[in-house]
């Protein structure tokens, strides 16, 4: 008897492997990537639910921090060219509620040293707001967007008040910030100055009043909701619909001949 290891007879034929087409490489790197953003996301929004419940007897934020660097060191790692894909515009947004959802994380983290250094200034997290919401204006309400970003302001001013210190440059860049078009700078200028109005900041008095008035999680859950919302109007990882075998408006013939150009089964 010949080995198990011998070649088969002649008349048999064996399966050639399937491999993936190396000019799909791109367009499977970012199908992986924004798999993981995806996840990480959702990991993210369940961390700041526990928060908002002052549940303490979960302690993910080891987990959900690995994830996020993970995520963050497989983007920086792909060079621009990687990410030249029809997903890169989509990606780029997910990436980006992905940063603000974990600054937002880690607003209210104080527990360690290493929590408090990864704590972004509020101000700072408001402009990169300012730049997803720019990126993805046609899927966000617009009247909702401000009303957010007045929220930003308030809190970025309450915690430098409370902190002690000097408005920042991100404070100055959020606070003059406006959109060019003429209507919608009208809209947004009513929108600042209504909840500008409300805050009188010129006492520690005052000071204690306004975190009363505005809790800084109240802040966080209204933020995480939008943040949320924004996802629900991106289409779901490519990788999901493709094992759901049926990607976008492809047929699900189209759809499985793809799968196997880039080596899935």
């Amino acid at each position: 008897m010949p080995p198990t290891w011998a070649s088969p007879p002649k008349d048999q034929t064996t399966p050639a492997p399937m491999h993936a087409n190396p000019d799909t490489k791109s367009d499977v790197d970012s199908i992986i990537l924004d798999y993981l953003v995806c996840l990480a996301i959702d990991s993210i929004f369940v961390a700041i639910e526990n928060l908002a419940q002052n549940d303490s007897h979960r302690n993910d934020d080891d987990d959900v921090s690995w994830q996020v660097d993970t995520v963050r060191g497989l983007y920086s790692s792909l060079v621009p060219s990687e990410l030249e894909s029809p997903l890169a515009e989509d990606l780029g947004i997910k990436f980006g509620i992905l940063t603000a959802a974990d600054q937002l994380r880690h607003a209210t983290t104080t527990r360690t040293d290493q929590s408090r250094e990864q704590r972004v200034p509020i101000s700072q997290t408001g402009m990169m707001f300012v730049q997803l919401c720019s990126a993805a204006s046609s899927k966000i309400s617009e009247s909702r967007f401000f009303d957010a970003l007045a929220r930003f302001i308030i809190q970025a001013i309450i915690e430098d008040q409370s902190e002690g210190r000097q408005p920042s440059k991100y404070l100055t860049e959020l606070c003059s910030w406006a959109p060019e078009d003429p209507a919608q700078r009208s809209k947004w200028t009513a929108i600042r100055q209504r909840y500008v109005d409300e805050l009188d900041l010129g006492s520690p008095r005052a000071t204690q009043k306004a975190v009363q008035q505005y809790p800084l999680l109240e802040f966080i859950t209204i933020l995480t909701t939008f943040l949320r919302d924004l996802m629900t109007t991106l289409d779901p990882p490519v990788l999901i619909q493709l094992e759901r075998g049926k990607l976008g408006d492809l047929t699900r013939e189209d759809t499985q001949d793809l799968k196997n150009l880039v080596g899935l089964r």
